[in-house]
């Protein structure tokens, strides 16, 4: 469908929603992913930091990235 993963985790993601999304990652072999879609000064505060992703979600994405590009 041309895409290698779901952004589960998101700050306006409910702890029921990312474990859906995670779920739906896993059943169909798809990298997982978060994010605090923090775009700087233009919403009211800072969301940067606030979504915590798993490291092992992050090695997987590291670990794909090197087996497309040969590099990492």
């Amino acid at each position: 469908m041309g895409f290698d993963g779901i952004e589960a985790y998101h700050v306006s993601h409910s702890p029921g929603q990312v474990e859906a999304y995670a779920s739906l990652a896993r059943e169909h072999g798809l990298l997982i992913a978060g994010g605090s879609d923090c775009h700087g000064a233009v919403k009211d505060g800072p969301e940067m930091g606030k979504v915590r992703v798993p490291h092992a979600y992050y090695e997987a994405i590291v670990d794909a990235l090197a087996q497309r590009s040969g590099a990492f």
